[in-house]
């Protein structure tokens, strides 16, 4: 997930730390590129926070704004990346619910 962070000019050592812990709390895999731009995967998070990616970019943008002050946005390849990805989820999900079915033996 690829989104950017509407930063003052200047931003403050903490604010940066602040924003860095903000996203840790959502996925541990996050790595920020610029001051004003991240990159998370949220795999593993769609699973834990029972959402899905857009649902989870929404969730981060929420409390952002909430907590620190700082409006996020998604970046627009985002959208289809996470699109392709739910799907792939999804489908990984129903393929392993259960236990694998076995060839009978005749």
């Amino acid at each position: 997930m690829h989104l950017r962070f509407e930063l003052p000019p200047h931003p403050a050592a903490e604010l940066l730390q602040d924003l860095r812990h903000l996203l840790e709390e959502v996925t541990p895999h996050v790595q920020i590129l610029e001051p004003d731009h991240a990159v998370l995967d949220v795999t593993g998070a769609l699973r834990f926070w029972n959402r899905t990616a857009a649902q989870t970019a929404r969730l981060i943008q929420l409390r952002a704004v909430s907590l620190i002050a700082v409006t996020a946005r998604r970046s627009p390849e985002w959208k289809t990346v996470c699109a392709h990805r739910s799907c792939e989820s999804s489908k990984n999900a129903r393929s392993t619910s259960g236990p694998a079915a076995r060839p009978s033996r005749v």
